[in-house]
């Protein structure tokens, strides 16, 4: 069973990114049963526009790897870009369906394009939990 109570108390909008949409509406279900706010884009070039036009309502981004017109890693890239003239950083993590024990380069992409960490899928509600308290601020 997972304590609801802490992230009832600080619900954020949190951004999921992803072109999967069962993956996208599992994820967005699990954060709600978390008390979190949620919004979603169904490929990077939409949620940087989400974040362009509301940038300080998003704490959390969940970013994929892989979608169509712009990817994960591009978005990131983008996102990172506008922060520097925002001065403020939102924290991006990165969901992958890859293995990245058997592909490490892409989780070091990752972090070179300004992801702070990366969450495999299918995701875990425990796993969840504890990166929206890591990030709770």
């Amino acid at each position: 069973m997972v304590d609801t109570t802490n992230s009832a108390k600080k619900a954020k909008k949190i951004m999921i990114v992803d072109d999967d949409p069962f993956c996208t509406q599992l994820v967005k279900m699990m954060l709600e049963s978390l008390g979190q706010q949620v919004d979603s884009a169904t490929n990077g070039k939409e949620g940087v526009g989400m974040y362009q036009k509301n940038c300080k309502g998003y704490k959390l981004i969940l970013m994929d790897f892989h979608m169509p017109e712009v990817d994960g890693f591009e978005a990131t890239k983008q996102i990172r870009t506008l922060e520097k003239y925002l001065g403020m950083q939102v924290p991006v993590i990165g969901l992958t369906g890859d293995d990245v024990k058997q592909n490490p380069d892409i989780e070091s992409k990752a972090m070179e394009v300004g992801m702070n960490q990366v969450m495999t899928k299918p995701v875990n509600i425990q796993f969840l939990q504890q990166i929206v308290s890591e990030f709770d601020y």
